[in-house]
């Protein structure tokens, strides 16, 4: 009989050999973005979306439809027809629609785009859904957006031309697409890279008045506008000493931080010390501020900063299979940089007039029509001197007066918390609007809807005569001084109702 020969015993596979060094050395890993981090930055700013989506959609009827504060007829009278408008190009699926039950289905329809993106389901086609929805949604009523949506809006577009799918996606998981590399550098990630460090250094430019850089009062200013203050917020505006300490952090962060981030240094723990810095400098300005979601929106802008090495912490973010970077086609990456550029001439003109010789408002219908207009001028040249609220003053047939806002009495003195008066943060930005010269045009829809609001809910009270909106202004006084008493200003006043 045969002998049997011997099986060779199981040998364990040996390690695939490290990847070469990437070409670009330094200068390529400065703008590489890990796609763990790309994955990351895709579910929270699918989060961001459909939280920002339901809350809009509170107030959807008032915002966004016929019935509402701004009909599609004065909206395009405001911004499409008069001569010289560059927002004539803010396209918005919805001015095609003005009813709510189609508004709805709009709604509907983002929210599932949202979804998608969160979840990276079909994740290209999810991103250009969802900056479809976006575009339509501010460009529909732009009184009523706010830093936060300009930044995720811009965010979204850059996004457009980055592997948003390539980790932690029901694409890859699905087998619908391979993972991308760890290690994404293309053009597009060096365009979104440079969009969040533009924010703040342009913000920071702009902030020229000594109350930043000087003297040191800035954020007494911002805490002491009641229209924003939390209660925290009005506690440390009277600390003037530790808000003197926090204006010029804040001042030195905007400037010094994105330069740091961006520096030619192989740094990880440099880099995720900034990003803690900024996410901490966001997180604590909602604490002192009514800011809505923008403070999440500025630390989702940092999370595709987060170095490879925070994923290494973490099991379950293995390090993909693929090795390489993505490439881009020649069109996409001379588009990329053309929409760069331009975004560049646009900041530098916002900061400085000079560059109006090289980049005239005459151009601006490109920014209009990309959606990638932007204006990062918070807080600058200095907070608002001035804030107050609102006194909505209805006369009914019969000669009363009533309170067009609420059912409350008319707050000519000023209320124990002025922030609450404004509901929620898009109706502050628009009340807050509607007080600048500006948007003065807005003024008179918004007076029909509230008087019409009132007979609504008043069946069987005579019906509205007179609507008056008056704005209680008052001056915040430099540090130490009493506040002045608040100030009548009579914003509009319709003798009869109109339609």
């Amino acid at each position: 009989m045969a002998k049997r020969r011997k099986s060779a015993p199981a040998t364990t596979p040996s390690p695939p050999p490290p990847a070469p060094p990437p070409a670009g050395g330094r200068w390529a890993d400065l703008f590489a973005i890990d796609a763990r981090s790309l994955g990351a930055f895709r579910i929270g700013l699918g989060l961001w979306l459909l939280i920002d989506l339901v809350w809009r959609s509170y107030d959807l009827t008032a915002h966004y439809t016929d019935a509402g504060t701004l009909p599609r007829i004065p909206r395009i009278g405001l911004y499409d027809l008069p001569p010289g408008s560059d927002r004539k190009y803010l396209l918005s699926l919805l001015l095609v629609v003005g009813d709510p039950g189609l508004v709805r289905a709009f709604f509907a329809l983002g929210a599932v785009a949202y979804a998608c993106l969160l979840v990276g389901y079909r994740t290209r086609l999810a991103a250009v859904a969802a900056f479809v929805v976006q575009c339509s949604l501010h460009s529909r009523n732009p009184i009523i957006c706010d830093g936060g949506d300009d930044l995720t809006r811009c965010l979204l577009f850059w996004g457009l031309f980055l592997p948003l799918g390539g980790r932690f996606s029901l694409d890859v998981w699905l087998g619908r697409s391979p993972p991308v590399p760890d290690r994404v550098c293309t053009v597009a990630t060096f365009a979104l890279l440079f969009q969040v460090a533009s924010v703040y250094v342009f913000t920071a430019a702009a902030k020229s008045h000594p109350v930043w850089h000087t003297d040191g009062t800035a954020l007494y200013y911002a805490l002491s506008l009641d229209a924003f203050a939390t209660p925290l917020g009005r506690w440390l505006a009277g600390r003037h000493a530790l808000t003197r300490l926090m204006t010029f952090g804040t001042y030195w962060l905007e400037w010094l931080g994105p330069l740091l981030v961006l520096a030619p240094l192989r740094a990880p723990r440099l880099r995720l010390a900034v990003v803690l810095l900024f996410w901490g400098f966001h997180l604590g300005s909602g604490l002192g501020m009514n800011l809505g979601l923008f403070p999440l929106a500025g630390c989702l802008a940092w999370v595709p900063f987060l170095p490879g090495r925070v994923w290494g912490w973490f099991k379950w973010a293995t390090p993909g299979p693929v090795r390489g970077t993505p490439r881009l086609g020649w069109p996409a990456t001379a588009f990329i940089l053309a929409v760069w550029g331009y975004v560049l001439l646009w900041n530098l003109r916002e900061v400085n007039p000079w560059w109006q010789r090289v980049f005239p408002t005459d151009v601006n219908w490109v920014g209009r029509l990309l959606h990638v207009d932007q204006d990062w001028k918070l807080f600058a040249p200095r907070p608002p001197e001035e804030d107050g609220w609102y006194v909505m003053e209805g006369t009914l047939g019969d000669g009363r007066v009533v309170n067009l806002w609420d059912d409350g009495p008319l707050p000519y003195d000023k209320p124990a918390d002025v922030a609450a008066t404004y509901v929620n943060t898009r109706w502050r930005k628009q009340l807050l609007n509607m007080w600048a010269k500006d948007f003065e045009g807005h003024r008179r829809p918004f007076a029909l809807w509230v008087s019409r609001r009132w007979e609504a809910e008043h069946p069987n009270e005579p019906p509205v005569s007179k609507c008056e909106l008056v704005f209680m202004r008052e001056v915040t006084p430099p540090p130490g001084e009493p506040v002045p008493a608040a100030e009548r200003c009579v914003i509009f006043s319709s003798e009869r109702r109109e339609g």
